[in-house]
């Protein structure tokens, strides 16, 4: 007999122990000494694909196949797979196979059809195999020892034993059963890379081990999915398809495995199709009495079930009572709507009378589209909250939503809801949220209870006019009511809030520090409504320059110790304490703050939030003279919070305006002004961000005298609802440099001159050596010398290095134009500054009034994006949300925001304007 031919390589993948187990047989077939092999094990675990290696190296080495499969339909049909094999059958064949006659007749025709060469008998899926067949493969597999015949047969663990004695009869007699296992990571690399066409990263190795736990169907199926969509090998695809959610990729590969899994449940005892349904729908419930009771079995029936799944391979490894997710999809799939319903609500109050956390309840609630009872109702609220205190709000408000549904219209549960809804959706959609918090305050009963829920909502959110009359009316009756902590608690909320939107008036200011003095020296700081008015109060002082600088900063940093790092904050007043420590120039203290209260809240939270969070870093930055990084946060923060047109964020609006100006980058300061309308309203403050924001872009166009009357304007407007100190907004430094250098020294020296007087008043080193500086600029011979080095040295106590950057180049200017000799040192340090501080036409031949800048950031050498980057930037450019990519990519959309942040950084961007210049610099 010639020697055995395998397969080409790469078709198999650490099969080398099973394929010299069978090579052995076959030759040992070859001498006369026939024998027989069980290939077991789960589904997809490849027991075909051995067979099929089997027939091919018996070919190779001349002997005849005979190859049967056997199929749950055809049980009832005698000599099913005796057919198959012998071809043609002997003429006739009684139904009753156990006589001895039929059996040597059959072995007969085998020992015939060998009679010149070995013969292998191959029957894939024994179990199926019809009574009259089994009984002659079990006489055979007891008489091979001197036969020239190798029988292989393949049977699945768990699968059910129609003919649990006779299929006994055939598996007993084997010389050997082979147990492939799950595949490796280098045999998972070999097949990713044959898929591929070459060598696969190990990252994605692993997300293929992870994905399919090494079963070879999985992963071939998988394999064969991404290669038709044209999809890279990149770890973040086989990760969607493990993920909770759902995943294009995962649904196309149930897609394509749905009726072999399913046809592998279908033939199973109803115990262990019902266990298999309550896993599917219990998802990742490890509590097998609970799935028991889902299933109704008791816990031996459940047990048995559950280990028949196990053998199935159906299970995750490692987690017993864990279906894989393809699986579990397919399962479900396979189940009618109504049943799936059923089961879900059966599920959901078995949790509840078991008093399990509400969110697993509600995780089932949330499948059910039948109207809920009570009891329902309550645990999507009580899931909502928990959701809300771990900083989901997404997953709170799909819960309260889903309550939403089927809560009596007129009920004071549905006000409740309402409110709890407004809160989660501050993170998400402002406008959104007060609307939801206007539905739902005609349905609480008490004004108590309506201001407590617009209490609830951030001060700096505007809203209606309504909401507004509430807090008055709210205030009006909590006022002399006796003073219990949670009256108290809320009388300050509400005090916060009416404060705030009075902080246009210029008489705030005024009253904010009476406020502030009655609550001595170190106001009590202990619970969040006394953190909230105080950083109010604080606010409106450093507007009007009511205290000083420094107050301000011990007062604001005074609040940041007391109030843990959380990402919420940005919905309640503490953001005001950013712009009062920038104006202070006192930034440090935030900055650590603001990097924990990222670390806390990681991927959670909405894109509302983080864009807000984001722009308070920005601010910071800011603060600190660090240009380049305030536009990174900035249009990040831009790209992520979608802020409404509507005033519902005006501060943050402002805030964001303000970098652009500072920064100098015209990008954003246009995308501001096409979004924003508010020159429509009369409200103080948007209309002179907007003005604000012109006023820049008139200088960078060289239209000095537009700038001026556009500055002047907004200045007088700024002014007038009192917010007078110029670290938030220097209009008059700039009104005076600008008069400068259209000739108008006279009216420049004047406006120059309030200035500092207003910063000598307010204290902060930045906003003084800016005014000084600047009156150095305007004024001529020694005299600017003097003010420019008391400048330097007023900003050396600053921890903003720009100014310091602007002021020693300017010094230094001076000095090199009277001959003295320090101007190089002064210069030096100047442009070192300047550079650190990513001031870039600071130290542009043209000199500081040079306004033609870069678009965006530059790239990052050397640094080309993988395939999986570039699909996701480009579809980004083109315009597609996050979710759009995802799933259009077949990822989740965490993949997707990590592609694209290696992106920008790679790219030099920061943000998704910046894509489109980066991949398509020709539009």
């Amino acid at each position: 007999m010639r020697g055995a031919a395998w397969p080409a390589a790469g078709e198999l993948y650490e099969r080398e122990d099973e394929l010299r187990l069978i090579t052995g047989a076959l030759a040992a077939a070859g001498a006369g000494r026939g024998s027989s092999l069980v290939v077991g094990g789960p589904i997809g675990i490849g027991k075909s694909a051995l067979l099929d290696a089997a027939a091919a190296a018996a070919t190779g080495a001349g002997a005849v196949v005979l190859r049967a499969r056997a199929a749950a339909t055809e049980r009832t049909f005698p000599y099913g797979v005796v057919r198959q094999l012998l071809e043609p059958p002997p003429r006739e064949l009684p139904d009753d196979a156990a006589h001895h006659t039929v059996m040597q007749t059959l072995t007969g025709v085998l020992d015939s059809i060998g009679a010149d060469r070995p013969v292998v008998v191959l029957v894939d899926d024994l179990q199926w195999a019809d009574q009259p067949s089994l009984r002659w493969l079990g006489y055979l597999a007891r008489r091979l020892d001197r036969r020239r015949v190798l029988l292989v047969s393949t049977i699945p663990d768990g699968d059910p034993r129609p003919e649990p004695g006779l299929t006994y009869d055939v598996t007993a007699a084997a010389a050997g059963t082979l147990r492939p296992s799950p595949l490796g990571r280098d045999g998972i690399g070999a097949m990713a890379g044959a898929a591929f066409g070459g060598p696969v990263d190990e990252r994605f190795v692993r997300a293929c081990q992870e994905a399919t736990a090494g079963n070879p169907l999985f992963l071939s199926t998988m394999l064969q999915c991404m290669v038709a969509d044209a999809l890279p090998p990149d770890a973040a695809y086989p990760a969607g398809v493990v993920t909770s959610g759902p995943s294009p990729l995962r649904e196309r590969l149930v897609g394509r495995l749905r009726d072999r899994l399913v046809a592998s449940l279908r033939w199973q005892p109803e115990a262990v199709r019902d266990t298999a349904r309550a896993l599917a729908i219990l998802a990742d419930e490890m509590d097998t009495e609970l799935v028991g009771q889902v299933a109704r079995l008791d816990r031996a029936g459940c047990a048995a079930a559950i280990r028949s799944l196990t053998g199935l391979g159906l299970l995750v490894r490692g987690g017993p009572g864990v279906l894989n997710p393809i699986v579990r999809d397919a399962v479900e799939g396979s189940m009618t709507p109504a049943e799936r319903e059923a089961t879900h609500l059966r599920a959901a109050r078995l949790m509840f009378r078991a008093e399990q956390p509400p969110e697993r309840v509600a995780a089932q609630l949330l499948a059910v589209m039948s109207p809920l009872d009570a009891w329902a109702l309550v645990s999507l609220r009580a899931a909502a909250a928990g959701a809300a205190q771990r900083y989901e709000p997404e997953t709170a408000a799909r819960y309260l939503r889903r309550a939403l549904l089927d809560c009596p219209w007129d009920s004071e549960l549905r006000a409740h809801l309402l409110v709890d809804l407004a809160v989660v959706e501050s993170a998400l959609d402002q406008s959104s949220s007060v609307r939801h918090l206007a539905q739902a305050l005609p349905l609480l009963p008490t004004v108590r209870e309506r201001a407590a829920a617009v209490a609830r909502i951030a001060p700096t959110v505007a809203g209606p006019d309504m909401l507004l009359d509430v807090l008055r009316q709210g205030e009006t009756e909590l006022r002399g009511d006796g003073g219990r902590d949670t009256d108290r608690e809320l009388a300050l909320r509400i005090e916060a809030r009416l404060r705030y939107r009075r902080m246009q008036d210029p008489a705030a200011a005024v009253d904010a520090v009476t406020r502030l003095a009655g609550l001595g020296a170190d106001p009590a700081l202990d619970t969040p409504a006394e953190r909230e008015l105080v950083a109010v109060l604080l606010q409106s002082a450093t507007d009007g320059v009511r205290l000083p600088a420094a107050e301000v900063a011990r007062q604001a940093n005074r609040i940041l110790a007391a109030q843990p790092p959380f990402p919420e904050h940005v919905h309640t007043a503490l953001p005001l304490l950013v712009s009062a420590l920038f104006a202070a120039d006192s930034v440090a203290d935030a900055e650590s703050w603001l990097e924990a209260c990222v670390e806390r809240s990681g991927d959670q939270g909405g894109d509302v939030s983080r864009g807000f969070l984001r722009i308070e870093q920005a601010v910071v930055a800011l603060g600190r003279g660090d240009l380049g990084r305030a536009k990174a946060l900035a249009v990040e923060a831009y790209d992520l919070a979608d802020i409404d047109a509507d005033e519902t964020s005006g501060m943050y609006v402002a805030a964001l305006a303000l970098v652009a100006v500072e920064i100098r980058f015209r990008p954003l300061t246009d995308r501001i002004l096409r979004r924003y309308r508010w020159e429509r309203t009369d409200r103080f403050g948007m209309s002179s961000v907007l003005g604000m924001l012109r006023a820049s872009l008139a200088v960078a166009d060289g239209d000095l005298p537009a700038a001026l009357s556009q500055l002047v304007e907004t200045g007088r407007q700024w002014e007038d609802a009192g917010c007078l100190n110029p670290a938030l907004y220097a209009w008059r430094t700039s009104v005076a440099q600008l008069q400068h250098r259209m000739g108008d020294t006279a009216a420049a020296h004047e406006q120059a001159e309030v200035a500092h007087a207003v910063a000598v008043a307010w204290g902060a080193p930045a906003t003084l050596g800016r005014a000084l500086r600047v009156r150095g600029l305007i004024t001529e011979g020694r005299a600017a010398i003097g003010l420019l080095r008391e400048a330097r040295d007023v900003l050396t106590g600053s921890g903003n290095r720009l100014e310091l950057a602007r002021t020693r180049l300017l010094l230094g200017r001076r000095l090199e134009a009277a001959g003295d000799r320090a101007a190089a040192e002064e210069l030096r340090e100047g442009h070192l500054l300047a550079r650190a501080s990513g001031a870039w036409w600071l130290t542009s031949e043209a000199g500081p009034q040079a306004d033609s800048q870069p678009s965006w950031p530059r790239p990052v050498e050397n640094a080309a994006l993988t395939r999986a980057e570039r699909r996701v930037a480009e579809l980004a450019a083109d315009g597609h949300t996050n979710h759009e990519i995802a799933a259009t990519l077949a990822v989740t959309s965490r993949a997707v925001e990590k592609h694209l942040t290696s992106s920008y950084r790679k790219l030099g961007v920061r943000g998704r304007a910046g894509l489109v210049k980066a991949l398509r610099p020709s539009t």
